[in-house]
């Protein structure tokens, strides 16, 4: 690994992340190290990177394909470390519904609307 890894680590993650200032990188973290291996967060590098290749990357910060992603990651996508189950699920959330998404995009728009502050006019 390269030594600029461990300095960005410190300057910016440690110092940006107000909950783990104590952190260090670990520089030899591979699939092959028992100590140190990196393969759940390969894994999901890879799920992102099959999300993004077709779109060729994220083109702004502000994007809703990262929300959408992880609504999908969360509440439809099958886990094959859950037996098959979502993270949702495993958490008691259960969508007994055809279309998930329909589902999930209705409920976010019901609530969206019974939380929203009215509008006063001028």
């Amino acid at each position: 690994m390269l030594p600029s890894y461990g300095v960005a680590h410190k300057d910016v993650y440690a110092a940006n992340n107000p909950l783990d200032k104590t952190s260090t990188h670990v520089a030899d973290a591979c699939i092959n190290n028992k100590k140190h291996n990196n393969n759940i967060q390969e894994r999901f590098n890879g799920t992102i990177r099959s999300l993004l290749r077709p779109r060729h990357g994220i083109k702004k910060k502000t994007t809703p394909l990262i929300e959408g992603f992880i609504t999908y990651y969360n509440f439809i996508r099958p886990h094959s470390s859950l037996k098959g189950r979502t993270p949702a699920r495993m958490s008691g959330i259960v969508i007994n519904e055809v279309n998930e998404w329909e589902t999930l995009i209705a409920n976010a728009a019901w609530t969206s609307k019974a939380y929203a502050i009215p509008q006063q006019s001028p």
